[in-house]
């Protein structure tokens, strides 16, 4: 509607009135005739209110116009305004209804309105229906009998005068009955709005009964489902498009429910109600790609999803499928709206948990009560169980919440029940939950609930462990002893905060240990445990009441013992007999092991013995003093070590010093500083020698063994004397004078030749049982041992300023020396007398193969040099193969690559043949790939060559032979180089000899006798022209008088003995005169 279509007033304050009315009035001519678009709503509103803002603008503007045009104007206002008097009173009448505070009305409602009645409609839907054809049929009659009076009065003859009067009665009565018609029509739209102001007096439009439309349908006569479906479509269609919500707001579940009872009140089947679906969805769907706001583009995508899904449930999913084809319309595939009916679904229910407080109680009823509202939205199991789950989870994680808040306060603060009781609650719901799990009544998902997935296992885990703890401490506590209960109990608690089984045992072995350790403490000072016959039985009873392993509980005595232990040795590194008694006593107690106490000894007094020994190591490769050798002996005695703890203590002390010596040999080596490697080694088998033999048997007590006998013998002197004698024999005190004037002279000897790094006799005794084997792999002690035997072979090496190098001479002396160094140092090396061999024979092989390549680069091979090579392979004790093997390595070094680089790759027959007569085989000299390019040029050049004088034996048999080739490449070569060639020669000799060259006709044909022999033909060889092939053949026969040629020739070009006799004395042919010889010649 335009401001044009109104009927003004001439003053200028009617003008502002109809103005404002023309503004307003499409807004509510829309809403008031069933707003059943949303977006022309939308546009006629946009439109009102961009009018209503240009009223000030206009009035302005009136107001400023002279009061002459002001007049001119208004008189073209009025002429126009007469056009629509009808659409004025129906503004007005909506201005009547509405209120300028709010033109637009909510949403909310789906019919805020109610729809007015133009004035036909209004005077014809007056008429009560059983008057209305009556009154229809006297207006016909009465236009008919009007008609009939003024056909009377028409000025036509008399005697035509009555059929004017029946005709202007016809006329007059139809058109009548044509205005009734019409009348009937407009009568019946008025039903519709009828029907639709019922609904706007209703609370809620699905109140509608059916009884509501049939009177609305009989007050007109009509049946409204089947003379105005078109009419009930738009009502239908206005509600479903209200009561979809959009933006933010979600469906609440209860719109499917209204739409279908809305649906059967207006009596519109499914088939009726489909289009008005897809159309409403069209419009949603249309209005995404109207606007360019991203935001508003998702809202109405979100708006066509909830259409979807509640015209699922309306019409159900059989019918839906045939009757909303929404692939078709709208592009869209099966998975699309699958999603939008999981998630509206769950949008539902998560709404229904919302209005029960999010809380998913473990009631039954509540539990069937939820499984009704699944069906009811038709939510799959799956989403069902996904939610069931995270509620139940969430109701978990609400206890545990209020647990955790009281584990992290302090000890002091702790509220212990508060945890147990929310712990105990939160374990209740879910065994009640799981009870539930079978029954098919209730809804999917329940079950045993578990974090897992949910943000508190993620976030808070190391305090979920502690609460762990917490839980078995408290409960342990009030009991004493891990009933079957407390074990469900925890085991449920585990399965709960998903922690793995090996984390669950530590902090159950923990908790129990500190509660075993305190009954432990009770039954030791109540003297139990000592009045107890058998203290095994009383640990055992201790054991299975707080289910704490047996292995745990040997390793908490042990660590008991050790402390005990500790403590007694902190003041005074000596353990008195009062001490062995008391430790012997625990270990009665505790039933401890041998091994255990052993290891708790190891720990403790055997931290004294080690240091004891580091020190001595400190010194380095040095006599140890006899003073240290005491002092270890008097460590062991006072922490009262067993001897295999103290071997122990050792061993492990001994083994880590030799791996610094390893250590520094090898880093000599990787340096490439081969005498100071040497150095190292020496270092280390000396070190062995001076300094761990002795200690070691001081470990061992063989010292103490000596000394023992000493007394003895002693103490058997003083018996002597008392009984007489003067004193002891001079045998035996100068014998104990010697013994103690020899010590003093062996450690002096032993320091200075320490000092000077000499071999001394103690050096052959050095100990074997600590060993390296374990610590060094055995590739790395192969290469020292192997070092070491090359420095004794060379000697030693001094080096001169000017670069120069001079070995110094040794002795016998000095190499048997080294050689026992080398023994010495393979037993600390531990290597067995394989390996040893091992390193022996890869030196040897070494040593051959430099000879042989001396040998070979001498010369080439002969009988003398074999000879030298296995009298040589002999004294370095290698077998037959392993010298083959070197030698066929060198050959293909010597004669296969360097002997290519020093000749420029000329191998020749000639060298193949004094090779191989010298014994050599060319196989292992030189590559495969070279020898048969030797074969194929020394064919290629015998078969071009002209002369005729190759040898099929030779190529097959001799040659391959000597070049190591194999009968099949022997073969391929062959049939490449000749099977070609042949014709080509017969073609050639053929031009030749028709050019008048004889001589190189000679030529060609014995290349092709070559290629004959080396590669023979089955028939002879044919040609177009046999004349040519006899001329041919006698101009052969002029030049080469060799029979065996001829014949073979004659046989290859199909000639008969009889015709070859002829032609070669000059018969039946027509050859070259010798005149044009000597002319092709010159």
């Amino acid at each position: 509607r335009s401001p044009r279509s109104f009927r003004f007033n001439l003053g200028i304050n009617q003008l502002e009135k109809r103005l404002l009315c023309s503004a307003l009035a499409p807004t509510m001519l829309l809403q008031r005739r069933g707003g059943l678009a949303a977006t022309p709503c939308a546009r006629a509103g946009g439109a009102a209110q961009q009018g209503v803002a240009r009223l000030p603008a206009l009035l302005r503007t009136s107001s400023r116009i002279p009061v002459r045009q002001q007049g001119r104007r208004k008189a073209g206002l009025r002429c126009r305004a007469a056009e629509a008097e009808q659409q004025q009173q129906e503004g007005e009448s909506v201005l009547a209804t509405s209120s300028f505070e709010d033109p637009m009305p909510t949403r909310n409602k789906a019919f805020p309105y109610p729809m007015q009645k133009d004035q036909q409609q209004a005077a014809l839907s007056s008429i009560p229906w059983p008057l209305f054809y009556p009154a229809m049929a006297a207006c016909v009659s009465a236009v008919g009998a009007a008609g009939f009076g003024a056909g009377k009065a028409l000025p036509v003859e008399p005697e035509n005068k009555s059929i004017a009067s029946f005709a202007t009665a016809a006329v007059g009565a139809a058109a009548a009955a044509a205005v009734c018609v019409q009348a009937k029509k407009k009568r019946d739209t008025a039903a519709v709005v009828d029907l639709y102001n019922v609904v706007v007096e209703l609370p809620d439009p699905s109140e509608l009964t059916p009884q509501a439309v049939d009177e609305v349908g009989s007050k007109y006569g009509m049946k409204m489902q089947k003379d105005d479906l078109e009419g009930l479509r738009k009502i239908y269609g206005q509600y479903l498009e209200t009561l979809i919500p959009s933006g933010d707001r979600q469906l609440k579940g209860d719109e499917a429910a209204k739409v279908s009872s809305f649906k059967t009140a207006l009596g519109l089947s499914d088939e009726d109600a489909a289009p008005v679906h897809v159309e409403v969805a069209r419009r949603l769907f249309r209005q995404g790609y109207e606007t360019k706001d991203r935001a508003q583009q998702f809202e109405q995508r979100k708006a066509f999803q909830r259409l979807i899904y509640v015209s699922q449930l309306v019409f159900g999913d059989q019918k839906a499928a045939f009757l909303l084809p929404w692939r078709r319309h709208f592009n869209i595939t099966d998975a699309q709206v699958f999603v939008a009916r999981r998630d509206n679904a769950k949008t539902i229910f998560k709404a229904i948990m919302e209005r029960e407080g999010n809380e998913l109680r473990a009631d039954r009823h509540f539990l069937r009560t939820l499984r009704d509202h699944q069906v009811a939205v038709k939510m799959m199991d799956e989403s069902a169980v996904e939610l069931v789950r995270e509620f139940a989870r969430k109701h978990v994680e609400a206890r545990l919440v209020k647990a955790l808040t009281q584990v992290k306060l302090v000890v002091t603060s702790r509220d212990s029940s508060v945890i147990m009781d929310e712990v105990s609650a939160a374990l209740d719901y879910s065994r009640k939950l799981a009870k539930y799990a079978n029954e098919e009544d209730l809804i999917p998902g329940l079950g045993f609930v578990t974090l897992a997935g949910g943000q508190l296992l993620e976030t808070r885990a190391r305090d979920l462990k502690e609460l762990y703890k917490n839980y078995i401490e408290q409960r342990l506590e009030s009991t004493g002893e891990f009933t079957p209960a407390i074990e469900a109990d925890v085991h449920d608690l585990q399965q709960m905060i998903k922690m793995p089984q090996k984390e669950a045992h530590m902090l159950h072995d923990e908790v129990a240990a500190r509660l075993y350790k305190r009954l432990l403490r009770e039954a030791v000072t109540s003297g139990k445990l000592d009045s107890s016959e058998s203290p095994a039985e009383v640990l055992g009873s201790l054991c299975e009441r707080l289910r704490f392993s047996p292995e745990a509980a040997l390793e908490l005595h042990r660590s008991l013992y050790k402390a005990k232990l500790a403590s007694l040795l902190s003041d005074k590194p000596k353990l008195s007999d009062e001490n062995e008694a008391e430790l012997a006593r625990i270990r009665r107690l505790l039933c401890l092991p041998t091994d255990a106490a052993r290891k708790a000894s190891r720990e403790t007094a055997g931290r004294i013995l080690e240091e004891a020994i580091s020190d001595i190591y400190m010194m380095g490769a040095k006599p140890v003093m006899e003073t240290d050798l005491n002092r270890i002996e008097q460590i062991i005695k006072d922490v009262r070590l067993d001897q295999e703890v103290a071997l122990d203590v050792f061993q492990s002390v001994t083994r880590e010093r030799l791996r610094s010596y390893i250590q520094q040999a090898q880093k000599e080596r990787s340096d490439g500083d081969r005498k100071e490697e040497t150095a190292a080694i020496k270092r280390l088998v000396q070190f062995n020698a001076i300094v761990v033999t002795p200690l070691l048997d001081r470990v061992k007590g063989l010292e103490a063994g000596k000394k023992e006998l000493a007394e003895l013998l002693m103490k058997a002197q003083e018996n002597a004397k008392a009984e007489g004698a003067e004193g002891p024999p001079p045998s035996v005190s100068e014998a104990a004078a010697e013994a103690g004037k020899s010590n003093s002279i062996s450690e002096v000897q032993k320091a200075i030749q320490a000092a000077r790094g000499e071999f001394g006799d103690d050096e052959k005794k050095g100990q074997k049982e600590i060993t390296l084997k374990d610590d060094v792999p055995s590739e790395a002690r192969a290469l020292l041992y192997r070092d070491y035997l090359m420095s004794t072979m060379s000697g030693e090496v001094v080096n001169l300023p000017v670069g120069g190098v001079i070995r110094k001479k040794t002795n016998e002396g000095a190499r048997q020396a080294d050689m026992a160094r080398l023994q010495s140092l393979a037993d600390i090396l531990g290597m067995d007398q394989m390996e040893i061999s091992k390193v022996h024979g890869n030196l040897s092989e070494e040593a051959y193969k430099a000879q042989a390549t001396q040998v070979m680069r001498s010369g080439p091979p002969s009988k003398a040099s074999n000879q030298l090579l296995d009298s040589l392979a002999q004294q370095l004790g290698l077998n037959k193969e392993a010298a083959e093997k070197i030698n066929r390595a060198v050959r293909t070094e010597v004669y296969g690559s360097e002997a290519i680089k020093e000749e420029g790759g000329q191998w020749s027959i000639e060298r193949v043949k004094e090779i191989v007569k010298e014994g050599g085989k060319v196989e292992d000299m030189a590559d495969e790939v070279v020898l048969r390019n030797l074969y194929r040029k020394e064919l290629e050049k015998k078969v071009t060559d002209g002369s005729g004088e190759a040898e099929g034996s030779y190529f097959h048999e001799e040659l391959p032979k000597m070049l190591g080739l194999n009968d099949t490449k022997v073969r391929l070569i062959t049939k490449e180089l000749v099977g070609s060639r042949k014709r080509m020669m017969l073609v050639q000799a053929v031009s030749q000899f028709r050019q008048k060259r004889p001589q190189e006709v000679s030529a060609s044909l014995n290349n092709l006798i070559s290629c004959l022999r080396v590669l023979p033909e089955d028939k002879p060889l044919s040609w177009t022209e046999p004349q040519e092939l006899r001329d041919m053949y006698a101009t052969f026969c002029m030049r080469e008088k060799d029979g065996r040629k001829r014949s073979e020739l004659a046989s290859s070009l199909g000639i008969s003995p009889e015709e070859a006799s002829k032609l070669e004395i000059g018969e039946g042919t027509s050859s070259m005169s010798s005149a044009e010889e000597e002319e092709s010649i010159f």
